[in-house]
């Protein structure tokens, strides 16, 4: 016992001290550091239930985003048969959409603000459609 108190005396000031003795010889004050600490721990948590909610919504999702992949697939497939050509600027805007989408759903999950249930769902739907727009207009092969 009579170690680590010498320990923690060598190491910097001693927690039981009094106001100014707990600073640190930084000027890091150990109540506003445990603070801190707190938050930290209650953001990694925020995003772990957070992804928790989106790891509940995985198979709905996971059923849209093949319907959304197929549907571009086959209108793809129905534009290399006719007449019709793509739309490179489609394709872009569906491109800068979807990492628009990624980016804010990624924004959502991490930011300490209250979210409505219907937020990823509906992140994830535009995501979908994005992802069926882009891959209908994808360049003709001959």
């Amino acid at each position: 016992m009579q170690r680590n108190q010498d320990d923690t005396l060598i190491a910097g000031q001693s927690m039981h001290a009094d106001r100014q003795g707990s600073v640190l010889i930084d000027g890091v004050d150990p109540d506003w550091l445990l603070e801190r600490s707190k938050a930290v721990r209650l953001l990694v948590e925020l995003a772990c239930l957070r992804a928790a909610l989106l790891t509940a919504w995985a198979p709905a999702l996971g059923l849209l985003l093949v319907a959304g992949v197929l549907e571009g697939h086959w209108r793809w497939r129905i534009r290399q048969l006719g007449f019709d050509y793509p739309s490179p600027v489609a394709r872009q805007a569906s491109q800068t959409g979807l990492t628009l989408v990624v980016g804010l759903l990624l924004l959502v999950l991490l930011l300490p603000l209250p979210l409505h249930p219907f937020v990823i769902p509906l992140l994830t739907l535009i995501a979908v459609r994005l992802i069926g727009t882009g891959i209908t207009h994808l360049p003709k092969q001959l």
